[in-house]
C-alpha cells in the first residue's frame, strides 16, 4: 500500500476510534509517540507555546522598554523614504545612522528632515571638505535630549567620526554615542585613541551604550579583531551584536555598552538595508508616554437638525428681536449657545497625540507583511535567492509608499483647486517645516499679553492723530489735485439689505469658526434660512443708528513675526494677526457689498487699482505697468524715427 493511502487509512481508522464509547479519547504517551513519528497526527501550537516564542518576547520588551535601531545607510540622499519606512513599521523611539554622506551641515539637514516621521528630530555630524562619512541620529521628541558626555570626550579624536546625545528617559539618563571608523584610517591611532575614550569613560557613573561602523572583522581570527576585543572586555564593556551585520558575511558593526549596565535588553542583526544589515536593539529603559493633550468637543453631527430648528424658531430672537443693536446680538449669542449646549454639550477628554498616516494603504500593509517574512526566511535559511526576494520585497514596499505619497499629494493639491491660500497650507504642512513661534523674553504671560494689547491699540491712535495733524496743517494739496465728486456721486448712507443678500453673502464666506462664535459657522449655513432675517435686521439696525455692536468689536489676537530673522524682543518686529466672529466678518462683508455696488455703478473706481477688487491682483497690476511701459517705450521709438 503507498504510504499516502496508509495515512488516510490510519487517520480514519484513529477518527472511528475516537468516536467510539469502548475507547478512551486519552491515549498513552508511547503509543501518540508512534503516531506522531509515522506522520498521522500534529499538536497544534498552543497560546502557551506562542507566548514563550522569541519573537514574542522581544515584543513584549519593546512595549515596555525603548527600541533603537541602527542603521549603515550608505548615502542618505536616494534612502529617506525607506528610513522613514523603516521607522515606522519597527516602531522605534531612537534610529542612529552612519554613512549618511551628507556633503554640510545644510545638506544633512534638509534630506534628515525629509527622513524623519512626524514627531521626530534628529542631531548629526556630517563630513566637511570630503565625500562620505557622516553620522546621526534622529529620536522621538518626547525624548529629552542633552549634551553627550561621551561625545564631548572625543572632541580631540581624528581617527573616526561621532554624534552623541544624552537621552533623558524618565529620570534615566542614557549617554548614546555613534562612531564611524573609515577603513583607511589608521586601526592602531584608532585603538589608541578609543582606549582612551574608554579610560574617561570608565569614572562616568551614566548608562553608556557606543554603537556604529568599527571596520574592525570580529569574524576573523586576527590580531586585530583579538586585540579590540580583549581591550572592550578588559574595560567591562559587552558586544551585543552577534552574527554577520554585512551582505559578505563580516561583523562589522558593533553595539557595544557596560555589562555592569545591564543596558541592553536584545540585540538583533535584521534585514538588509544597504550593503550592511541593520540592527534592533531593545534598551532596558521604560518608553516615554506619547504626549497627550486634553480636547474639547461637540458632537455636531448626532444634532437633531428637525429638533434644533423647532427651538431655533422658537427663539426670543425670532419671535421677539431686540430693538437695539446690543441687545439683539445678546439675544443671538446666548440663544444660539444655549441650544448648542442642550443638543450637543461640550465634552472634555484626554487623548494620545499620534502621527497620522495619510496615504498607507491596504497593498503597502500587505507587502510589508510579505518582507517580513521573506526577512525571516532569509534570516534562517541564508541562501541567496532569499536574499534576492527579500530585496525585490523591500524595494517594491519603497516604490508603493513613494508612489502612495505622490498620489496623496496629488489629491490633495487637486482639492485646493484655485484656492491659493488652501494650496500653500497643504504644502506647507507636508513638505515645509513649521517655523516655531517667537515671543520676547518674559515672566509672565499675562504682562507680555498686555504689553502686546497696549502697544497693538496705540498704533491706530497715532496714526489717526498725525492724520489730524496732516488736515489742521493746512496742505490741501492733495485735495486740490483730487478729482472733484459730485453730490448724486456719493455715498450718504449705507442702502438697508434684505433676506436674501444676507443668504447669498453667507454661502460666499469660508467655512471658518472662532472660538467667539456662538455656534459652527457649518451649522450655521445648514439654518441660515432661519437666521437670514435677524442677521439682515441686525445689520440694517447697525447701519441705520450708526453703531457697531460692542461684542462684535472683540477679536482674539496673535502676535506673529513679521520676518523670521528679526528679533522677538522688540515689539515693533510683530504684527497683530485677529480672528474674529463669523457674525462680525458677515456685517463687515455686507458694508462691503453695498460699497463695492456703488462705486461700480457709479465709475468710481481708478482704473489701476487692483486691491479691494475682484479679479484685480498683483499680477494684473504688473500686467498693465508692463503693457504700459511697452507702449511709451514704442511711442518714444515712433517719435524718434
Amino acid at each position: 500500500m503507498p504510504r499516502a493511502d496508509f495515512r488516510c487509512f490510519a487517520r480514519s481508522c484513529i477518527t472511528s476510534l475516537s468516536h467510539s464509547p469502548l475507547v478512551s479519547l486519552r491515549l498513552p504517551p508511547d503509543i501518540f509517540r508512534v503516531i506522531r513519528e509515522l506522520g498521522f497526527s500534529s499538536t497544534q501550537p498552543t497560546r502557551r507555546s506562542y507566548r514563550a516564542g522569541k519573537q514574542v518576547k522581544r515584543e513584549r520588551e519593546m512595549k515596555r522598554f525603548i527600541p533603537l535601531g541602527y542603521v549603515n545607510a550608505r548615502s542618505i540622499r536616494n534612502k529617506t523614504a525607506r528610513i522613514q519606512q523603516h521607522i515606522e513599521s519597527l516602531d522605534l523611539d531612537v534610529l542612529t545612522i552612519t554613512e549618511t554622506w551628507a556633503k554640510d551641515a545644510l545638506d544633512g539637514d534638509d534630506h534628515l528632515r525629509r527622513a524623519c516621521p512626524p514627531g521626530y528630530f534628529f542631531l548629526h555630524t556630517a563630513r566637511e571638505k570630503r565625500n562620505g562619512g557622516g553620522v546621526a541620529i534622529i529620536h522621538r521628541n518626547t525624548i529629552g535630549v542633552a549634551e553627550s558626555r561621551a561625545a564631548s570626550e572625543c572632541r580631540s579624536f581624528s581617527s573616526f567620526e561621532f554624534v552623541g546625545a544624552l537621552l533623558c528617559v524618565h529620570s534615566i539618563y542614557i549617554d548614546l554615542l555613534v562612531i564611524y571608523r573609515p577603513p583607511l584610517n589608521s586601526i592602531s591611532l584608532f585603538l589608541e585613541e578609543f582606549t582612551s575614550l574608554l579610560e574617561r569613560l570608565a569614572s562616568s557613573t551614566t548608562k553608556t551604550l557606543i554603537v556604529g561602523d568599527f571596520n574592525i572583522h570580529l569574524d576573523k581570527s586576527s590580531s586585530v579583531p583579538e586585540e579590540f576585543c580583549s581591550l572592550i572586555r578588559s574595560f567591562g564593556w559587552v558586544q551585543h551584536a552577534e552574527g554577520p551585520t554585512h551582505t559578505d558575511g563580516h561583523t562589522l558593526d558593533l553595539v557595544i555598552s557596560r555589562a555592569a549596565d545591564n543596558l541592553v535588553a536584545s540585540c538583533d542583526v535584521a534585514g538588509i538595508f544597504s550593503d550592511h544589515l541593520a540592527i534592533n536593539i531593545v534598551v532596558r529603559a521604560h518608553r516615554p508616554v506619547g504626549p497627550r493633550k486634553k480636547i474639547s468637543f461637540r458632537s455636531i453631527k448626532k444634532i437633531d437638525m428637525e429638533a434644533f430648528r423647532l427651538d431655533l424658531i422658537g427663539l426670543p430672537l425670532i419671535t421677539n428681536p431686540a430693538p437695539e443693536v446690543d441687545g439683539l446680538i445678546d439675544q443671538y449669542n446666548v440663544g444660539l449657545a444655549s441650544l448648542l449646549d442642550k443638543l450637543a454639550p461640550l465634552r472634555q477628554r484626554e487623548i494620545t497625540v499620534r502621527p497620522e498616516n495619510f496615504w498607507s494603504t491596504e497593498e503597502i500593509e500587505t507587502t510589508r507583511r510579505t518582507a517580513r517574512m521573506v526577512e525571516r526566511r532569509w534570516r534562517s535559511r541564508r541562501l541567496e535567492i532569499d536574499k534576492q526576494l527579500l530585496r525585490y520585497w523591500r524595494d517594491r514596499l519603497v516604490r508603493l509608499c513613494d508612489e502612495a505619497k505622490v498620489m496623496q499629494l496629488r489629491a490633495l493639491i487637486s482639492e485646493c483647486g484655485s484656492d491659493q491660500k488652501a494650496l500653500f497650507r497643504a504644502v506647507g504642512e507636508r513638505l515645509l517645516v513649521k517655523a516655531e513661534r517667537k515671543l520676547p523674553e518674559h515672566d509672565s504671560l499675562q504682562e507680555l499679553a498686555d504689553d502686546f494689547i497696549t502697544y497693538f491699540s496705540k498704533k491706530p491712535a497715532d496714526l489717526r492723530a498725525d492724520l489730524d495733524t496732516r488736515e489742521t496743517g493746512g496742505n490741501h494739496l492733495d485735495d486740490l489735485l483730487s478729482p472733484s465728486v459730485a453730490d448724486e456721486d456719493c455715498l450718504f448712507y449705507f442702502p438697508p439689505v434684505s433676506r436674501t443678500d444676507v443668504i447669498d453673502i453667507v454661502k460666499l464666506c469660508p467655512t471658518k469658526s472662532c472660538s467667539l462664535d456662538p455656534i459652527p459657522t457649518a451649522l450655521l449655513k445648514s439654518v441660515i434660512d432661519i437666521l437670514a432675517t435677524p442677521i439682515a435686521l441686525l445689520y440694517n439696525l447697525s447701519v441705520s443708528t450708526g453703531m457697531f455692536p460692542s461684542k462684535l468689536k472683540l477679536g482674539l489676537i496673535t502676535p506673529l513675526l513679521k520676518k523670521s530673522s528679526l528679533c522677538p524682543n522688540q515689539k515693533a518686529n510683530f504684527r497683530p494677526v485677529t480672528n474674529v466672529s463669523f457674525s462680525s466678518k458677515c456685517l463687515e462683508r455686507l458694508a462691503f457689498q453695498s460699497l463695492v455696488r456703488h462705486i461700480t455703478v457709479n465709475n468710481l473706481f481708478v482704473p489701476v487699482q487692483s486691491a479691494y477688487r475682484a479679479q484685480h491682483s498683483t499680477e494684473t497690476a504688473l500686467l498693465y505697468a508692463s503693457i504700459t511701459t511697452c507702449c511709451l517705450r514704442f511711442t518714444m521709438a515712433t517719435l524718434q524715427c
